[in-house]
């Protein structure tokens, strides 16, 4: 090219087929690239482009926005090149070569291309414009999408294309409950087989996600503007709060059109990719070739390669773009899938096919002869870049049937050839990435990623370029030691610090060595650098300061420790203030009357615990392997029938063992429950808590000082393996239950099993017998009770509670809503929180209305997760009910609302494999019944969902309990719930027992109605719920329910057997 002025290139839109251009143009020599002179245009103000297929991750907080740019902020300027940003293009006019942006000014060239992209296909339905509707194509999208998701519960994702799964998973990581849409009749079906698609529709269901194939969406219904359910074609309405049309997208050709540019789908091109306009050419996403819109990242980056070589190489013979065969390689909600080739066969063709229903993976070859035509991978990726390397080579793989299938996809992977794909969106291959791993010594992905590129693009060959580095080092060791001996291969060093940002929670840690090597964290550093300070070991570590991960990288839940679950009213406003302005707005009340915060960021720790510090209370060693939260009888004040206030004992007690958790927490094999009971309704809890204390009348014949006393209870505990504790003592005195603490304390941490499976009390108690135990207890309590500290410990301040006040004399002047309490003239307000989630504002309110209607009021967390405001003087009762149903709450009525509690679940828990909070919604505002006596059933039981056999909502001892775990369907695994009955707190505690097992999300409401139905059926007279399952027994309800469930439900019958007997392959199949 000559002539002294530079050629002027103007590239509009600043998306990742410009990045792709000006890549290409990088690696021109100096002396080509500056004869040309370029101008870059893009309509958004971000100063880089950015990679669009990492806005999910965006969303969820896995990503940063500084992550998935392009390009540093300085990179184009250093580069010679003019980025003008915020600018709109309207017109190109190609006779005068000049573009005309939206304010009218212009700009000449040379040469233009059009590089605007694609924008998402709307359908034309009702109620697209509604607010709540929303579409994610730009970061603008995601801060919009991610503020609305903030405050829904419901979303509806429409589109099963790759963007709408991963948008779907996005939205259930951050807590809102999704369901998927597809109009065809299995998901990603441009991508994948039947077969395939329904594999992936199962995997991505384990996750909580409903998927609904062969629906389409007629409208989309709102109330005040924003939207409210959308329509089906059937009728049906599925309530949102947020719908986002993921519904596939469309070149956009609103330049071309207006600048009279031939367009169709797409803006049409030639095989130079010049358009219908002299000099003005156009690549990616926006253009039409040969009948083609490829809408991927590597044609795009093909076409920037040939553009780039045309412009700048005159005096060569023009290449020519011909088209590019796709392979898509990516993950779809965590799940690998690679598409490649003609994936559906046709005639000529012979398919083989490999399905691991165990590992959920499934693999499908297509041949023609002896060369490899297409390819499907869902699950593991393993062996795949051997596979498009023969698929793209054409050459013959008759070798591969024998290996591929007859060899573990590890060896696959390993004995590949170095000329294989890995990286896919900037082909580097196999031998490329392993001859950097060893000249180089690079030893972590990210480090790879810096100098190959690989896994910079889509992502899907993260996890083979981690397996070649590991496989890298292991053959390096290998070579040095002969076939005879033995290779050991060092761990990596501990404080390696996590190459993802955020990271997710590591799956398994040494907790035992953990410990060991010491507990303590640089928080000065965590607050400047955040999570990018932590190691995976420290993950731990953040647990024993009350800081667990959530189910969303990035974020984590707070756990704020309340002994006995009392609240004083500043203690009340100041958790409003910190959940308002660092946990979106919401606390969560658990069953052992802790509060939890979530969504929380790891620098904003410093503020929160500034903020809980200034009311007396603490986040220290509420996780972990710790004294739990002490719990106390809440009705050990108020209650008529409580013998004492135990409250300030467990605050006394757990504040001694908090400010020495620096010694005892590295000891403690595992978690330790204390509990208190001083009334009826808590006695039973004494069972199930490795350390209970019962509070009981001093016999007569001790001449005891204090009137009362404990029962002392162990080695109580729920979980996988249930146990029912035992009476350790009839009687000890107040002052000893410090000393049989420490006692326990000292024998679990000096006995007690390090294996994590056997690590709990009980399982101590079980080795040893309870009578063994018991005669060490002895002995080491007697040390302790004669210990210096302990005979000058002093219990919290208590008040010394009134004789009651017989009801007799008042009722008839107790509103409803409230109860007497002991004190004259006081009543409390139990307050219904459904599933223990509460708004700021609402504790805000309540917390004013205990200072507003009583002398000392006080807030009581209660282990159902609801509320009991305490100290409420008589007259202003109705006040306060007044202003607690217009907080939208209401006051907490036996045997009038369900009675169900729950744990966070996969919402948020990063241990749980099931929903547990969307079902209990699900029962509390779905359940319906024509029977009035089975909606009468339902407010009398006591419904207890647990995600995991953890037991948080301690579902064993239940009326009816749900657990989510692991099912085994043939060679598969699935995440279900299994049914307990006949679980029971009361006089008598006993365990339920599982009647069903394998229901998944959507049986669950048919099977509750069917089986209250079944209860309903055997009821004589006025029997209840617990009347009828003691007369007839658990075993044979159970029979029943399942007779009643395969004659009034069969659908749901014959999921409930092929969960638990017919193999998955057969259910694809069909």
């Amino acid at each position: 090219m000559k002539g002294k002025s530079p050629m002027k290139i103007v590239i509009i839109g600043n998306g990742m087929a410009t990045d792709a251009f000006l890549e290409s143009w990088g690696e021109l020599p100096s002396s080509v690239k500056t004869q040309w002179e370029i101008t870059v245009f893009g309509d958004e103000t971000l100063t880089s482009a950015y990679n669009r297929i990492f806005l999910v991750d965006l969303l969820t907080g896995r990503k940063t926005t500084e992550k998935i740019l392009l390009k540093a902020s300085d990179w184009y300027s250093l580069n010679g090149i003019t980025l003008k940003t915020g600018v709109r293009i309207d017109r190109i006019d190609s006779m005068a070569k000049t573009i005309w942006d939206e304010n009218g000014n212009s700009t000449p060239y040379d040469i233009a291309v059009i590089a605007v992209g694609a924008r998402p296909f709307i359908p034309p339905v009702p109620g697209v414009l509604l607010k709540g509707v929303h579409v994610l194509r730009t970061i603008e999208d995601v801060r919009e999408v991610s503020e609305r998701a903030r405050k829904s519960r419901k979303a509806v994702v429409v589109g099963g294309g790759l963007l709408g799964l991963e948008s779907a998973r996005g939205l259930s990581d951050m807590g809102v409950a999704a369901t998927v849409l597809h109009l065809r009749g299995w998901v990603m079906d441009q991508q994948l087989d039947q077969m395939g698609g329904h594999l992936l529709k199962k995997e991505i269901e384990r996750m909580g996600i409903q998927i609904r194939v062969n629906t389409v969406l007629s409208q989309i219904h709102g109330i005040g503007g924003n939207v409210s359910a959308v329509e089906l074609s059937t009728g049906e309405h599925l309530p949102a709060d947020l719908v986002l049309i993921s519904a596939g997208i469309l070149p956009d050709t609103r330049l071309a059109i207006s600048s009279g540019i031939d367009v169709n789908k797409g803006v049409l091109v030639k095989d130079d990719l010049m358009t219908s306009a002299l000099d003005v050419y156009a690549l990616g996403d926006v253009i039409e070739h040969r009948g083609h819109c490829y809408g991927l990242v590597i044609p795009l980056r093909e076409q920037a390669k040939i553009l780039v070589h045309n412009l700048t190489h005159g005096s060569e013979a023009p290449l020519s773009y011909v088209g590019t065969e796709c392979s898509t390689a990516l993950k779809v909600s965590g799940v690998s899938v690679i598409s490649a080739g003609k994936i559906l066969g046709g005639s000529g063709t012979e398919e083989l096919v490999a399905l691991d229903s165990h590992r959920g993976s499934y693999r499908k070859l297509i041949f023609r002869g002896d060369r490899l035509e297409g390819a499907i991978f869902v699950g593991d990726p393993a062996g795949s870049p051997r596979v498009l390397g023969l698929i793209n080579s054409a050459g013959s793989a008759l070798a591969l049937r024998e290996d591929f299938f007859g060899k573990s996809v590890s060896s696959a992977l390993i004995e590949g050839d170095d000329k294989e794909t890995v990286c896919v969106c900037h082909n580097v291959t196999r031998g490329t990435i392993l001859a950097a791993v060893r000249t180089k010594g690079l030893k972590s992905r990210d480090e790879v990623a810096k100098h190959t590129k690989a896994s910079t693009g889509c992502g899907s060959c993260s996890q083979a370029v981690t397996d070649l580095i590991a496989r890298s080092e292991i053959g390096q060791k290998s070579v040095k030691a002969s076939p005879a001996t033995a290779v050991s291969i060092d761990n990596p060093p501990i404080r390696t610090l996590l190459s993802e940002y955020p990271p997710t929670y590591p799956k398994m840690l040494e907790i035992e060595r953990i410990k060991k090597e010491g507990l303590g964290l640089d928080f000065d550093e965590i607050f400047k650098k955040d999570i990018a300070a932590l190691s995976e070991d420290d993950f731990y570590r953040l647990k024993t300061y009350g800081i667990c991960s959530q189910k969303h990288p990035g974020f984590f839940m707070v756990r704020i420790r309340i002994p006995g679950g009392r609240l004083s009213y500043d203690q009340g406003v100041e958790l409003a203030r910190l959940s308002k302005k660092y946990a979106r707005g919401r606390v969560h009340i658990s069953t052992r009357q802790n509060l939890e915060l979530h969504w929380i960021r790891l620098h904003d720790m410093q503020y929160i615990w500034e903020g809980l510090d200034s009311v007396g209370l603490s986040t220290r060693s509420s996780c972990g392997h710790t004294m739990r939260n002490v719990m106390a009888c809440p009705h050990g004040s108020v209650s008529p029938d409580a013998l004492m206030d135990v409250g300030p004992i467990a605050r006394s007690i757990s504040d001694y063992f908090v400010q020495r958790s620096d010694m005892i927490n590295p000891g403690l094999p595992n978690r330790l429950n204390i509990l208190f009971s001083a009334c009826p309704l808590c006695d039973p809890d004494v069972w199930i808590n490795d350390i209970g204390f019962r509070v009981v009348p001093a016999p007569a014949e001790q001449n005891q000082a204090e009137s009362f006393g404990f029962e002392l209870w162990a080695g109580g505990s729920l979980g996988a393996h249930p146990v029912l504790g035992f009476r350790l003592k009839e009687f000890i005195p107040l002052r000893e239950a410090l000393p049989a603490c420490q006692a326990i304390f000292e024998i679990y941490t000096k006995h007690g099993n390090r294996n994590k499976a056997k690590s709990r009390l009980k399982w101590l108690v079980e080795q040893w017998g309870k009578e063994k135990f018991s005669t060490i207890f002895d002995q080491v309590f007697q040390g302790k009770k004669s210990l210096p500290e302990n005979k000058e410990f002093r219990f919290a301040e208590e008040k010394q509670s009134p004789r009651p006040f017989p009801f007799s004399l008042y009722p008839s002047r107790i509103l409803e809503g409230c109860l007497p309490q002991k004190q004259r003239g006081k009543v409390l307000i139990p307050v219904d929180v459904p599933l223990g989630e509460l708004a700021s504002y609402q504790l805000k309110a309540l917390s004013k209305i205990t200072r507003r209607y009583g002398d000392d009021g006080i807030l009581q967390l209660t282990k159902e997760q609801n509320i009991e405001i305490q100290g409420i003087t008589e007259r202003h009762g109705p006040s306060a009910i007044h202003e607690i149903r217009g907080l939208g709450l209401s006051p907490f009525s036996v045997g009038t609302n369900p009675n169900i509690v729950a744990c966070p679940g996969t919402e948020f828990c990063v241990l749980a494999v099931t929903d547990a909070q969307g079902v209990a919604r699900s029962l509390l505002h779905d359940f319906k019944s024509p029977n009035p006596k089975v909606m009468e059933l339902m407010d009398q039981v006591t419904v207890a969902i647990s995600g995991c056999p953890n037991s948080c909502s301690k579902h064993q001892v239940a009326d009816i309990g749900l657990s989510g775990a692991m099912t085994v369907v043939g060679d598969d695994r699935r995440y279900a719930y299994s049914v307990y009955l006949g679980g029971r707190m009361g006089k008598e505690v006993r365990l339920g027992e599982v009647v069903l097992k394998g229901l998944t999300e959507e049986m669950v409401l048919p099977v509750f109605e069917t089986l209250l139905e079944c209860i309903d059926n055997r009821r004589i007279g006025v029997e209840t719920f617990q009347n009828i399952v003691d007369r007839v027994g658990v075993k044979m309800l159970g029979k029943e329910v399942e007779t009643l469930l395969e004659s009034s439900r069969p659908h749901i019958w014959e999921k409930i057997r092929m969960e638990c007997q017919d193999d998955i392959h057969e259910e694809i199949l069909k």
